[in-house]
């Protein structure tokens, strides 16, 4: 014990945890133990460590002693820094309910004076809680305990749970019960008893490919697994401009896959402009109007397909079996799936919930409510990207190209706006995860038992039908509420340690190929 407490003093932590975690193994004293977990768990969070192995550790301790805070208070505390706000919340309301126990090892007082109380509030915030948030809020600004420093940031958190009432989205507190709001790893999909016409609406699913070796076999791994009848997709694959096998795997799985589809599109001419030279984040005008180029070719497709809709999911979106038939249930002119990005410390996501005057991403408090999954339903935004559905009476007002520098994805939304064409985002599940980094694994991971379930696409017996392309030189490529224009303060609530990546100032835009 005294080992482990030297070596986390000194900064060893991961000598340091080695130790707690054995000590915690040899039992007897039960304070001792528990600190050994609680403090092990606080290390695990340092470390980076999986949530859900850390959250795991923080809960062992609290079973060890249960009279005690410090543990469910260590997890509200992480539970918030990862964005995972209901399960901070409740984990918090459960701290708030304790006494400090006499002859407790190592207590923190001020976790049960005002720590506990102080997580239920801003947790509470976060994840459209704001009647529980407030009261949490008055209880520590009537509390001699409340350190002095602390009461201007506990009042203005007031301030901000009251504003929301009157307002509150949730006003009935509804949670979906098959739902955990909020959870990162894939839950059972939920009944949401949707219903496709018959036949199945025709798809143009548009694939479109450059460098992509890495995250490829995924990709297609998923895109077989959708549960939507194949007889009623055309696949549109444009690819170019690869220094690695990209064009050979999509060659390889058409020849494998291909005619159980209604048809089959594979273009893949390099294009002049030497796109294959700029970094995978490097984005520039000329990637901009290339790209914009390859998906407004592509979109053209649909109705030369005589296609009901179109889909795209960028070629680093991973998508779970039933995404696609729910959106095309939905019959919208343009909606997006929520999909999560693959490490659940990142908030990044597929939709813009407020943007600034040139289009681009703007922080506000409905695209945290969304994400979380603090309010569950289909929503009007005004952008989404990367992922997306659209149907074919719409696509005539649709560009990706105007006289602008814009990344093509804001050029898109933008012309559904001045349109008048509503983009709709679904957060009724989570739908898929994506990443920035081409690393597939931990996708590959979340979404293996799914992908294991979904029945296998049988071997190709003949060579798919080919449609044939010309050659072509030109380059790769919140109920339904409204909550575009809220811009509320999100520093006001001092002690949420979580962000959200401007695009642009970032260096990661919106993705796609190119």
């Amino acid at each position: 014990f005294y080992l482990a407490q030297s070596y986390r003093d000194c900064g060893e932590k991961q000598k340091a945890l080695t130790n707690y975690l054995r000590r915690a193994e040899q039992g007897r004293w039960t304070e001792e133990v528990y600190f050994s977990l609680y403090q092990a768990a606080k290390l695990k969070a340092q470390l980076e460590a999986p949530a859900d192995e850390t959250i795991a550790l923080f809960l062992k301790a609290s079973d060890v002693s249960p009279g005690r805070a410090e543990a469910l208070h260590g997890a509200a505390h992480y539970c918030r820094s990862i964005g995972r706000n209901e399960e901070g919340f409740q984990f918090a309301k459960r701290a708030a309910e304790k006494t400090m126990p006499d002859g407790a090892l190592f207590a923190e007082r001020w976790i049960y004076d005002y720590g506990a109380l102080d997580e239920v509030a801003i947790n509470g915030f976060w994840s459209g809680h704001h009647h529980e948030a407030l009261e949490a809020c008055l209880r520590l600004l009537g509390s001699p305990a409340l350190p002095a420093s602390q009461r201007e940031r506990i009042a203005g958190n007031a301030r901000f749970s009251l504003n929301k009432l009157p307002s509150d989205p949730n006003p009935m507190r509804f949670r979906p019960a098959d739902l955990q709001p909020g959870r990162h790893a894939p839950q059972p999909a939920r009944s949401l008893h949707s219903g496709l016409r018959r036949p199945a609406p025709k798809i143009l699913y548009a694939i479109l490919a450059k460098q992509k070796e890495r995250t490829l076999p995924l990709y297609l791994k998923c895109l077989e697994a959708l549960d939507y009848p194949k007889d009623r997709i055309v696949l549109h694959i444009r690819t170019n401009n690869n220094t690695d096998r990209t064009e050979a795997i999509l060659s390889e799985w058409v020849e494998r896959v291909g005619s159980q589809y209604a048809a089959v599109e594979f273009e893949r001419g390099d294009v002049a402009e030497r796109v294959q030279d700029f970094d995978i984040h490097e984005w520039n005008a000329t990637r901009f109007s290339v790209l914009g180029k390859i998906r407004q070719r592509s979109l053209d497709k649909t109705a030369a397909h005589g296609c009901d809709y179109y889909f795209t999911a960028d070629v680093d979106n991973f998508l779970r079996p039933f995404a696609l038939r729910e959106l095309v249930a939905l019959d919208l002119p343009i909606v997006a799936p929520m999909l999560r990005h693959c490490d659940e410390r990142s908030l990044y996501s597929n939709c813009h919930a407020d943007i600034d005057g040139d289009g681009y991403y703007r922080n506000c408090d409905p695209y945290a409510m969304i994400l979380g999954q603090a309010i569950v339903g289909v929503f009007e935004l005004p952008v989404v990207h990367c992922t997306y559905l659209i149907r074919a009476d719409v696509i005539p007002s649709l560009r990706y190209n105007d006289a602008t520098n814009r990344h093509e994805y804001v050029v898109f939304s933008d012309s559904a706006r001045k349109a008048k064409v509503p983009q709709y985002f679904d957060n009724r599940q989570m739908y898929g995860y994506l990443t920035m980094s081409e690393e597939p694994e931990v996708a590959a991971r979340l979404l293996a038992p799914e992908l294991a379930a979904s029945p296998t696409a049988a071997q190709a017996s003949k060579r798919p039908r080919h449609i044939s392309a010309p050659g072509w030189r030109g380059g790769w490529g919140w109920i339904l509420g409204q909550m575009r224009g809220a811009n509320f303060r999100r520093d006001a609530i001092a002690s949420r340690r979580m962000t959200r990546p401007d695009p642009r100032a970032s260096g990661q835009p919106a993705k796609g190929e190119g």
